[in-house]
């Protein structure tokens, strides 16, 4: 995802992580350790989970910029393929 982020940054694409975890020391701990710097919060009382009904992560939401959920991926994806990158292409248009 960081190299997407890169990669689209500058046409409006935006990411935010949100993690799940117990301990908030773990989410700037893994933002650092993979080296990502794209804005994380952290949602331990899983607020934001209950409110956008996930339960398995990853999982990835895409909002256009009216805020509206167009689709949702759940699980791992890989996000350097031509595939993504066409996918993102068509995202960004809309």
């Amino acid at each position: 995802m960081q190299s997407l982020y890169e990669r689209y940054k500058d046409s409006g694409f935006e990411i935010l992580a949100v993690s799940v975890d117990d301990r908030p020391a773990a989410v700037p701990e893994y933002m650092k350790k993979m080296e990502l710097t794209f804005p994380a919060l952290l949602d331990n009382r899983k607020k934001v989970a209950r409110l956008y009904g996930f339960w398995s992560t990853p999982t990835t939401y895409f909002v256009t910029r009216e805020g509206m959920i167009i689709g949702s991926r759940i699980g791992g994806r890989e996000w350097d393929s031509e595939a993504a990158g066409k996918f993102m292409e068509w995202f960004l248009e809309q």
